[in-house]
């Protein structure tokens, strides 16, 4: 695996685990560290450089939305429909606001519950 250590960084950790197993006089610990400050590196390039075109595979991971929403908008952006999708992306935003004052609602209840029984 020849790589510069910028591609390094945009590798698969699975093939960067493999390459680091092959080289014998390398502390495990010290594999384990070059892994974790790549897996870091990886996810917060993926926290801070948002690519809207794939918005979508996040979308999923989350569980907010149904696989028809989220379908209905990577149609949208595939198609470069980009009113349609933003208007979609505001509607998905609303739901998730919603969760979120519901659940502080919840929790600021909790909380005068609790300071009233002491």
């Amino acid at each position: 695996m020849k790589l510069s250590p910028e591609a390094i960084l945009e590798e698969d950790i699975d093939e960067i685990k493999k390459a680091l197993e092959k080289i014998n006089n390398l502390d495990d610990c010290d594999s384990k560290r070059v892994i974790y400050l790549i897996e870091l590196y990886q996810l917060l390039k993926h926290k801070y450089t948002l690519d809207y075109k794939f918005i979508y595979l996040d979308l999923q991971k989350s569980n907010f939305f149904t696989n028809q929403e989220i379908k209905r908008l990577e149609k949208n952006i595939k198609n470069n429909r980009y009113v349609t999708s933003i208007k979609l992306i505001y509607k998905m935003i609303s739901s998730l606001k919603k969760i979120i004052l519901e659940s502080w609602k919840n929790w600021s209840i909790i909380l005068s519950v609790n300071s009233s029984v002491k």
